[in-house]
This record gives C-alpha cells, structure tokens and sequence, in this order.
C-alpha cells in the first residue's frame, strides 16, 4: 500500500481495485486480473512471474524457552505450545526440511502480526516468513530455533489466468509490483532463485 500513490501518480488514467487479504482468491471465477501467490503453485491454468522468495523461521521469546526449553530436533515441537496461524495452507502442520510435524498449541491466530506479538508475548514457538519476526529478532526479544531443520526458500510471485489475454493496465501493475519487490530487503531476488 504504501507504493501505490506513486503507482497511481505516474498512471493517473488508472483505477484500481486492490483486496487486501490472506485467503485464497480463485482468479477465474472472481474475475481478478492479478494476484500474488506465495508458495508453490498446484494450478496449471495461471502463469506466474516470480518476483522473489524469502526464508521461513522458527521462534520463540527467551522467556518461553527458559519455561519450557530449546526444542533440538523437529519432532520436539510435538512438547511444546506453538502458536498456530489458522490460514496457512498445512494447517496444523508445520513443514520442516525433512519431515512434516502436527503441532499444537493453546492459541490459534488468524493473523501473520498476530503470531508475532504471541511469541514475543512467550505464548509458544512461532513459524513464519523470517521478515515477520524481523522486530523481534533485531532486539532479541525472539530467538531463532531449530535452524538446522529450516524448510527451503518459499516463492513469492504474480499470478494470472494463462487464457486470459492481460489488459495494459495489469501489466504495468505487474512491472511495478515487480520493482518495488525487488527493492524490499527480506525478499530474495528472482535472479537467485533456484
């Protein structure tokens, strides 16, 4: 949001319809033009431009883990209160490098800043996009852990319907999009993605 008044600056004749949300927008049957997608595409029937990735962590606050101990290997978080983000695509299973673990917790949030301030809070262990708990990490109110078992890289990119035939407008929104992400720190460039 905070680009989007120099988007709308530099193209004064276009309007736009942003909605801003963390569910699943079906592009065909809602009639959307664009949409950014993180994760690894299950649909055939939409192209994607990758415009970056970035790293999952796992965190917990210095005062949980004194309470409760360092979890060391995946399967540990099975003992432990991990607070739950109830919109993610896994559910209540978290994806690790090697293994998939359920985890529970005593709170479910449906908001990524959510899950951040509960485990700054020492409500549980926390997974997410390293950048979320960026705040945290910085004044060591949160601790990385289990950093052997981080997953890989998750995408980050456009999407559109592939039959579709794009109008201008979305694609100078698709380039612009593309450029302020590309200026954004936590976000690993395209032209590094494997």
């Amino acid at each position: 949001m905070p680009h989007v008044p120099a988007f709308l600056q530099q193209y004064p004749g276009l309007t736009l319809d942003l909605q801003l949300n963390d569910r699943y927008v079906d592009l065909v049957d809602e009639g959307s033009e664009l949409a950014i997608r993180i994760g690894h595409l299950q649909d055939s029937s939409l192209r994607a431009r990758p415009i970056g990735s970035y790293e999952r962590v796992f965190v917990a606050s210095e005062d949980y883990l004194a309470r409760r101990g360092v979890p060391e290997t995946p399967d540990d978080l099975r003992d432990h209160d991990c607070v739950i983000y109830t919109l993610l695509s896994s559910g209540a299973t978290w994806r690790l490098r090697d293994v998939d673990i359920p985890v529970s917790g005593r709170i479910k949030v449906n908001s990524p800043s959510a899950a951040s301030v509960a485990a700054v809070g020492g409500l549980g262990i926390a997974h997410g996009p390293a950048w979320l708990f960026e705040d945290g990490l910085k004044s060591g109110r949160l601790r990385r852990i289990l950093t052997a078992h981080v997953p890989p890289s998750v995408p980050v990119q456009i999407v559109y319907v592939a039959s579709r035939l794009l109008p201008t407008r979305a694609i100078v929104f698709m380039d612009f999009i593309a450029e302020v992400f590309s200026r954004i720190p936590a976000l690993t460039p395209t032209s590094s993605m494997s």
